[in-house]
């Protein structure tokens, strides 16, 4: 399995590397979003956990702040899940791109 594939890495060098670029600009792209968007989901968290420290509804206050925090994770899991589930689609998709002999037709996607 790894000499088949250093062998096609070898084969296809430009395009391998062009394919490789290309997913790291993807991949810092996507880490700037979600890093401003970390952010924004941040305030209202840092807000909560000030009521929560200055207040006397501590236990209300810190079922607010653990309710903040649980679902600005969940969001995160699930922003973070559908990229890497478009990764893993891209390399796929550019492995069969690049297996697949130049003089055999290839199938349509619809």
């Amino acid at each position: 399995g790894l000499r088949s594939a250093w062998r096609l890495i070898r084969k296809n060098l430009g395009t391998s590397f062009l394919l490789w670029l290309i997913s790291i600009l993807l991949t810092m792209a996507f880490m700037a979003i979600a890093f401003v968007a970390l952010l924004l989901m941040a305030i209202p968290v840092v807000i909560a956990g000030f009521i929560v420290f200055y207040s006397e509804l501590t236990l209300a206050g810190l079922g607010i702040f653990t309710f903040l925090v649980l679902m600005v994770l969940a969001i995160l899991i699930i922003f973070t899940s559908g990229f890497r589930a478009f990764l893993s689609t891209y390399w796929t998709l550019a492995f069969k791109k690049l297996t697949i002999p130049p003089d055999e037709p290839q199938e349509e996607l619809e």
